[in-house]
């Protein structure tokens, strides 16, 4: 609902998805506007059964079957325009149901103003045209935006969302990734969601492709929100770690212009799932329950609303910095936030251990501290799936 205008009006998105049955049995969902609008005879009959509605009004139905083009706006307004001028300037020319009548009396300047309104016209035209400047300048900036993001290698994006490759399932084929909704193959710039909806049922080929279109479908934004995070993945630094290895003479292009933003919010609680986490740590890992307890009193372990095991990461100060998530079905592993300055503990704080003992992951971490015998002042650190930080070593 639109109040920017003197007359308040609505404006409605359709989209026309249809759900069916492929040859396998598996309910596909796609776009087909057709199944709901009909072909072009359909809407030859909707413009013709309008005009005959609007008839009494004066309306009539532009030449079906035309060749004509449009006429641009800017165009329009410059004909107008110079039409108008060219018979106003003579002050004894009125206007009378569209036609020009030339007459004899003069009219006197407030008259003129007020009978024609160019004032409020005038005015509605500049405003419009302001307006329609603002949003040219908004298309160029996110279109230049999109072009310096869009060929990021989709690999490394997957690395930098936190998702981690499964290695034994990678090969020449894809990469393998596992994430909560399922598995997501990557291939040079395309990838696939066997559990989503990229994937033609006619053609087995992947709907989507382009960094920007696998974080819009990972993450469930708009094209501005993809835009949004990539930029906050890449800033200066990281874009030139990115980039240069596959696209050295674009590189510095990109990396003077992306300028990185407020980085994503790691996943919410869900108290609902907890039990969930606590029973999969408990009875498929083998986790002591009094661990499991402890970490969840301390604010360490928490469930999200996909019932995964979420892991806090906390930097020397205590202060939350990132997650690592683990699903409680299936393989999915993810790191969210900061990896490299803050981590998941168990133990004693790292800031004031003694000894440090490092694991892989946060369930490592966790598995070691409940089948061995822990010296007082030792720290257990999970690296998160990643390698020595300089920052850790410098610790």
């Amino acid at each position: 609902l639109h109040h920017d205008e003197k007359t308040p009006h609505i404006q409605a998105l359709v989209t026309p998805i249809e759900t069916k049955t492929n040859k396998k049995g598996k309910q596909m969902t796609s776009f087909n506007a057709r199944k709901w609008t009909g072909d072009k005879r359909a809407l030859n009959k909707l413009q013709d059964a309008y005009a005959a509605a609007m008839k009494p009004f004066g309306l009539q139905r532009g030449l079906s079957g035309s060749k004509a083009t449009h006429t641009d706006i800017q165009v329009f307004y410059d004909q107008v325009n110079k039409t108008i001028t060219e018979q106003e300037l003579d002050p004894r020319t009125v206007v009378e149901k569209g036609i020009f009548i030339h007459t004899e009396r003069e009219e006197t300047a407030s008259e003129y103003l007020s009978r024609t309104g160019v004032k409020e016209k005038a005015r509605a035209y500049i405003l419009e045209k302001r307006r329609g400047t603002d949003r040219d300048k908004q298309l160029a900036y996110w279109k230049s935006e999109a072009d310096r993001l869009r060929d990021i290698p989709l690999g490394q994006v997957m690395e930098d969302l936190g998702f981690q490759k499964d290695v034994k399932q990678s090969g020449a084929w894809g990469q393998v990734y596992h994430t909560a909704e399922g598995k997501v193959v990557v291939k040079d710039q395309k990838f696939y969601d066997f559990h989503g909806s990229t994937i033609d049922p006619g053609t087995g080929k992947p709907l989507g492709g382009g960094s920007i279109d696998l974080v819009m479908h990972l993450e469930g934004v708009d094209f501005k929100g993809g835009v949004s995070i990539l930029r906050g993945l890449y800033g200066e630094d990281k874009a030139a770690g990115a980039l240069t290895r596959y696209y050295a003479n674009r590189a510095e292009g990109w990396v003077k212009n992306t300028q990185p933003t407020t980085p994503r919010k790691l996943d919410e609680p869900d108290p609902s799932k907890l039990q969930r986490v606590k029973d999969y740590l408990a009875q498929e890992r083998g986790i002591h329950p009094d661990a499991v307890e402890y970490l969840v009193q301390r604010g360490d372990l928490y469930a999200n609303r996909h019932g995964s095991a979420v892991f806090v990461h906390r930097d020397l100060a205590g202060a939350v910095k990132g997650t690592t998530v683990r699903g409680t079905r299936g393989s999915f592993k993810q790191s969210q936030g900061e990896k490299k300055s803050a981590w998941f503990t168990y133990g004693v704080p790292l800031a004031e251990a003694s000894s440090v003992v490092l694991c892989e992951s946060p369930i490592d971490a966790l598995s070691y501290a409940t089948i061995k015998r822990v010296p007082d002042g030792t720290c257990i650190l999970s690296l998160g799936g990643h390698s020595m930080s300089t920052e850790l070593t410098e610790i």
